[in-house]
């Protein structure tokens, strides 16, 4: 009997552990879905994550889970549970200072609020003329990212098999950060709709850059003014 009150004890203190590392998600609701593109009506970013009305994202089920748009804090609430902790797994890999969470579309998208005062050196940084340098190659890059810049980062988890891509931008003034997240099958994952390649071996590097410039394209196309 001890020892099942402990359990129990054991997994309310982790879910609320991974409750307090989940950020506030916005207080307004600015967000608009059709389809598969998002509009934020206070300062018109629109973001197109593909497929048209085609296949719309709120819609989407997963196996036996559905996988919706979720845009406050009473529909991460609802959502199916094993989704919001893969969710909150993946918001452990991103080292930002979080001010909200804006959306959620299903369990690849997330479109996040920064504050101003992040740290995090960009891996690779697209300059105003179009061009893409890699940081490494040039270590004094600033940490205090400019507006007409789109910063990337890319999060490798082996052991899961997931890679996390980061791009972070400046638009009316305000930090934001599209992440995408490339999950590939695994033993004991939930969803059905996901790579069917070690997206972290690098055998399969060409296929993963690909995939990269085409997220690429949607984050261009959403600070596009």
């Amino acid at each position: 009997m001890t020892r099942v009150f402990l359990t129990i004890a054991a997994f309310f203190c982790l879910a609320s552990c991974a409750r307090e590392q989940f950020p506030q998600f916005a207080r307004s609701n600015s967000w608009h879905l059709q389809g598969n593109e998002v509009m934020n009506r206070a300062n018109g970013m629109k973001i197109d994550f593909g497929g048209g009305n085609t296949f719309p994202l709120s819609n989407m089920s997963d196996g036996d889970y559905d996988l919706h748009f979720v845009c406050g804090e009473s529909d991460f609430k609802s959502y199916p549970p094993v989704c919001s902790r893969y969710i909150i797994d993946v918001m452990r890999n991103i080292p930002l200072k979080t001010d909200s969470v804006e959306l959620i579309l299903a369990d690849r998208f997330m479109v996040l609020s920064l504050n101003a005062d992040n740290r995090w050196r960009p891996d690779y940084t697209r300059l105003p003329d179009g061009s893409w340098l890699a940081v490494e190659a040039n270590p004094v890059t600033s940490v205090i990212q400019p507006h007409d810049e789109l910063w990337r980062n890319v999060v490798f988890s082996n052991g899961k098999k997931r890679i996390v891509v980061v791009d972070r931008m400046v638009y009316g003034g305000h930090h934001y950060a599209i992440v995408y997240v490339m999950q590939s099958e695994k033993k004991g994952l939930p969803f059905a709709n996901v790579i069917h390649y070690d997206v972290t071996n690098r055998q399969n590097i060409q296929m993963v850059g690909s995939y990269m410039d085409w997220l690429l394209g949607i984050s261009e196309k959403a600070i596009a003014r």
